[in-house]
């Protein structure tokens, strides 16, 4: 079972008895400084994550741990209260976290604790007439590197293959995760813009972003859900889930957006096996915002009933 228990502003004095552990990385900006030195302190223990695509090795300090070894994660770091800097921590992060300790089959405790940004580095439009892009990633990787345990086997030659999609403000991931889609399956995109944005207007930006992609792809629908609220884009992706359950039908989400989006994306596929993921691996720009925003601990309780048999 799956259960949001807490969407709110964070206040330290609020959080009660330390978590058992905190999974941190490196931070970027401001904002992510300042959740790291939380983490620090609400925690007994905090570990430092990063995760190569390429060699599907999952650092937690000195521990290497690959996909199908997540069992070494809990064994080394046990906790039934589990902290995550989502504002530094990248989605493979949290979700491999999130499987290896759901896998347990015990309720667990997850708390995220998120920064939104004060501001957005910008570069001014080719066109002056044009708002300004926010500068967020230098790069993405060429192709979409599995995720070991979230890629769903293809169902023949009649599957099909309905994505998720939770955009941003670079249109680019959006071109480049059709470019990189699979010619054999037949491609349903359900398309979610963070409605409404951390701020006033911001939402035109992800429109401008995306809408030149719009009209090239066969989309079933497109949706949306508050950019801060990762209880609303899980209740999408919840809601879509059921209604194309099928045996031909591979499910699968790409968390394009917001971290609370991602979080959404990470609590719902760490805990459903079947579920796919395709991610792309941006490298986050630094210094990519200015400023501390609000500040946010969501808390989800999750206890392996979702994961199936083996």
């Amino acid at each position: 079972m799956i259960e949001f228990q807490m969407q709110s502003t964070y206040v330290r004095d609020r959080c009660g008895d330390l978590f058992d552990v905190a999974f941190i990385a490196e931070p970027l900006d401001q904002r992510g400084e300042f959740t790291i030195e939380e983490a620090k302190y609400l925690a007994r223990k905090t570990c430092k994550i990063s995760y190569d695509p390429k060699t599907f090795i999952l650092n937690i300090d000195d521990l290497t741990v690959r996909p199908n070894q997540l069992e070494k994660v809990v064994a080394t770091y046990p906790a039934l209260n589990v902290l995550l800097d989502a504002t530094t921590l990248d989605f493979p992060d949290i979700l491999l976290i999130i499987r290896a300790y759901v896998s347990q089959r015990k309720k667990v405790c997850f708390s995220f604790l998120y920064a939104e940004p004060e501001e957005y580095q910008t570069k001014p439009s080719e066109d002056e007439n044009d708002a300004p892009h926010f500068v967020l990633s230098d790069s993405f990787e060429a192709e979409h590197h599995p995720i070991p345990g979230f890629t769903p086997l293809n169902r023949g030659n009649k599957s099909q293959a309905w994505i998720t999609v939770f955009l941003g403000f670079e249109g680019r991931r959006l071109r480049n995760l059709i470019a990189d889609a699979e010619a054999e399956d037949r491609k349903h995109y359900n398309l979610v813009f963070g409605v409404p944005p951390y701020r006033t207007v911001w939402e035109n930006h992800s429109l401008i972003e995306n809408c030149h992609v719009l009209d090239d792809i066969g989309r079933d629908d497109i949706l949306y859900a508050g950019a801060n609220n990762p209880f609303s884009c899980f209740n999408i992706i919840q809601k879509l889930y059921e209604a194309t359950r099928n045996p031909s039908v591979v499910f699968e989400l790409s968390p394009l957006g917001t971290k609370p989006a991602a979080i959404a994306c990470a609590v719902f596929a760490g805990c459903h096996r079947e579920v796919g993921i395709r991610y792309d691996y941006p490298k986050r720009s630094s210094g990519r915002t200015k400023g501390v925003g609000k500040v946010h601990l969501f808390v989800v309780q999750a206890d392996g009933a979702e994961l199936g048999e083996y």
